[in-house]
């Protein structure tokens, strides 16, 4: 099963908070991103910060929240996508999308054309232009076991060159 993973431990300093948690439409950009997952029949793991864990209430999401508790570590976002990959391949995933919260435009049906490419055998898809859309690769153990399991700060550059 393919697992979407959103990016959602940024502290948003620039902007004065999370991301995550503004709102567009009525719905918060984590919401939004958890929902254009869901409504592709994707299961959902959602990287958080301690804040935004602690501002979502629990079951309020149909997702499994992992936190990250140092989002600033030495190796930024990588460090979150390692815990997103690490907790979906632990719960089954053979593939994986990955949307950072701050893309709250990506729908349903994007998720749905990037699966569908996925399925037919695609390694990469790369959206189009004017829909920056979700980083997505298909993990085989042999190649994102070592990579996932190496220490952080040699882990980000090792993944970029594999």
């Amino acid at each position: 099963m393919i697992w979407g993973i959103v990016l959602a431990a940024g502290l948003g300093r620039r902007i004065g908070g999370p991301k995550a948690l503004l709102s567009l439409d009525g719905r918060t950009f984590l919401e939004r991103a958890v929902r254009a997952f869901t409504e592709a029949g994707l299961e959902v793991v959602v990287v958080v910060n301690p804040v935004v864990d602690a501002a979502v209430p629990k079951g309020a999401l149909s997702a499994r929240l992992v936190v990250n508790p140092d989002p600033d570590q030495q190796n930024g976002m990588f460090g979150s996508v390692r815990l997103g990959v690490c907790e979906a391949l632990k719960l089954g995933a053979r593939g994986a999308l990955l949307l950072p919260v701050d893309l709250p435009l990506v729908t349903s049906e994007d998720v749905r054309a990037v699966v569908t490419r996925l399925n037919a055998g695609a390694a990469v898809v790369v959206a189009t232009p004017n829909r920056p859309i979700i980083a997505c690769f298909l993990p085989q153990a042999r190649e994102a076991g070592p990579v996932m399991a190496m220490p952080a700060n040699e882990a980000s550059t090792e993944a970029t060159a594999r």
